[in-house]
């Protein structure tokens, strides 16, 4: 509904930024503008309605706001799928890996093959979520504990939960 429309079916005038509201809460609802509008002017002066009005209209600004910032840094819904999903595959590729190598290790069991790259000191953070994944957090914590290493903060949090 363009602000004309508003103002000749209301007799309302109304600032741009007003308008903007209008238009916000115009749009959220399912209703034709005839109803719009004589709802709007019969509950425009009810507290309640200007409350939830506002409260409505700052959220989907803060909203439009997010939107807008991500597509001006040039970030699609469908490339952060995109890189998403790239990050899974790379996490798989990498746990094949670790048990293809596991394995050319003369049957070497995953565990002592993951705490060795524990032991080893690598910060590889994809790394570490395989090897929790696949051991487990406690397993770690147990192999960092047994070599005197300095535990993470996740890891911390972890022994404190079980408290």
């Amino acid at each position: 509904m363009l602000q004309s429309e508003f103002f000749e079916r209301t007799h309302i005038t109304l600032t741009g930024e007003e308008y903007a509201d209008v238009e916000c809460l115009y749009n959220a609802v399912k209703m034709d503008k005839d109803e719009f509008c004589k709802r709007w002017v019969s509950e425009k002066k009810n507290p309640l309605f200007k409350e939830l009005a506002e409260a409505f209209c700052n959220e989907y600004r803060m909203h439009l706001s997010d939107i807008n910032q991500m597509q001006a840094n040039g970030k699609s819904y469908n490339e952060e799928i995109n890189r998403l999903k790239g990050q899974l595959a790379e996490k798989d590729r990498i746990r094949e890996e670790m048990l293809n190598e596991a394995n050319k290790r003369n049957g070497e069991h995953l565990t002592d093959f993951a705490k060795k790259i524990i032991l080893s000191g690598v910060e590889d953070e994809t790394l570490y979520d395989i090897i929790e994944e696949e051991c487990g957090i406690k397993f770690i914590i147990l192999v960092k504990r047994e070599a005197g290493m300095p535990l993470s903060e996740s890891e911390i949090d972890y022994m404190v939960g079980k408290l």
